[in-house]
């Protein structure tokens, strides 16, 4: 070894030695008090802050609307005959009750053998959407038939479509030819749903389309169906009247596990909820039997004027879904 070796080598020594004893220091009785007090605390720091910003976004902004009635809205809601406070009820039950929608409906579905989607024939239309989006997910929910309000003669194009994948709509009802529904036709072939015409257009026309409904389901005991219908026919509101039971009604007295889907939009609505939702920042869905307020809001400004009949609220549906307003372009 020369002398620059031997320089070098003494060299690294000490700086070995002065590293160990650096690193004996840090281990010391003293040192070790400062570090569990002061220097392992800070490493909590960017965990804590995370829950800060998270308990902040929490406070500041509501999941689904924020937690106000402006003066437009009471005045709106005059005739609802509702004080501030119970409105204000109404959102705040949105942000404490509300759901994902997707998530809600599958559940929905895996619970029960019959699931009613109700809708208006409209279009454009955000149910439609929302129900050519979720389709896929109620197959693997259960979902083995996809019925729809067509009559028994409208089921050889039915099965052409299944069978071709070209749709001649003019055999459709005329409410039912747009895109978007051949959409929600389309997304239910390519999942394997099988699609069956149900409606029949006669004196009982409800009734009717249970006993379809009834059929397959009691055809094997394995058999689910979704129902794709105007909202009416799955409402309870005149479940008591002898003439006035709606399918959903009709199918829960033969027994079958059933739950009910309404659907509301700006464009659809005669509804005070979408006056009181004009902020709404994401789709939610809503079960009306828990809650105080939303339970019992019309579903139309219009009314039922029938007198001795009720008017139809959120109670009569298991589930509502209510889109935000499309923002403008």
């Amino acid at each position: 070894m020369n002398i620059e070796q031997t320089t070098n080598h003494n060299a690294s020594f000490e700086g070995s030695s002065n590293l160990a004893q650096s690193v004996a220091a840090l281990y010391s009785p003293e040192n070790r008090v400062l570090w569990n007090q002061i220097i392992k605390p800070l490493e909590q720091l960017p965990k804590a802050f995370d829950s800060f910003v998270q308990f902040a976004d929490d406070k500041s902004s509501p999941g689904y609307i924020e937690e106000s009635v402006s003066t437009a809205e009471i005045k709106e809601l005059e005739s609802l005959k509702k004080t501030e406070k119970e409105l204000l009820e109404v959102k705040k039950e949105i942000n404490k009750f509300g759901k994902d929608p997707k998530e809600s409906v599958v559940d929905l579905m895996k619970k029960n053998r019959f699931l009613g989607l109700g809708e208006s024939h409209l279009s454009p239309n955000p149910m439609r959407d929302f129900g050519a989006e979720i389709i896929p997910e109620l197959k693997k929910a259960g979902a083995t038939h996809f019925a729809i309000e067509a009559g028994l003669d409208t089921q050889a194009a039915i099965d052409e479509f299944v069978r071709t994948g070209k749709l001649d709509r003019t055999k459709l009802p005329a409410l039912l030819r747009s895109d978007d529904y051949e959409k929600i036709l389309k997304a239910a072939k390519d999942a394997g749903i099988k699609i069956v015409c149900v409606d029949t257009r006669g004196k009982n026309r409800d009734k009717s389309m249970a006993d379809n409904i009834g059929a397959i389901l009691d055809a094997d005991k394995n058999n689910k169906v979704v129902y794709w219908v105007g909202a009416a026919h799955l409402s309870s509101v005149y479940k008591d009247h002898p003439n006035g039971k709606s399918c959903a009604d009709y199918l829960r007295l033969q027994k079958y596990s059933v739950a009910t889907v309404n659907p509301e939009w700006k464009e659809n609505s005669f509804s005070p909820v979408m006056t009181l939702t004009s902020d709404l920042k994401k789709t939610v869905a809503i079960a009306p039997g828990d809650t105080n307020q939303i339970k019992d809001l019309r579903t139309s400004w219009i009314g039922i004027r029938v007198k001795g009949l009720p008017e139809e609220v959120y109670g009569n549906f298991d589930q509502i879904i209510i889109f935000p307003n499309p923002k403008k372009k």
